[in-house]
């Protein structure tokens, strides 16, 4: 992952230890990472990565990205920015075709 995150800083013009700077994140995971004192990540971080370099998290912990199609691409950037109400009336009409909502984000839109 060390690797993957190193080649995305600089294929954006940044190093890694400033964007940990920008995130709040210690500047110090690089190197734990680098040295291999640390495997593994957590998750929020791999996430706050990510939505940084603007790849996927498939991607940062893989070196595999996900391919979506335009539709999907679409209906991901519209679920992004739905409110929990539409989000819920989503999940409400995917019950329907036997189908539900993740546990996390169902629990998320309850407490909204």
């Amino acid at each position: 992952m060390y690797d993957r995150i190193v080649k995305t800083c600089k294929a954006r013009g940044i190093t890694p230890s400033s964007m940990c700077v920008k995130l709040g994140i210690r500047k110090a995971i690089m190197s734990d990472l680098k040295s291999g004192k640390t495997l593994t990540i957590r998750t929020d971080t791999v996430v706050l990565f990510a939505d940084f370099l603007g790849v996927s998290t498939d991607y940062l912990l893989t070196g595999r990205e996900l391919t979506l199609t335009e539709e999907e691409s679409m209906l991901l950037r519209c679920w992004r920015h739905a409110s929990i109400a539409d989000k819920q009336n989503a999940a409400f009409a995917l019950r329907d075709y036997g189908m539900t909502m993740p546990e996390e984000e169902h629990k998320a839109s309850q407490a909204g």
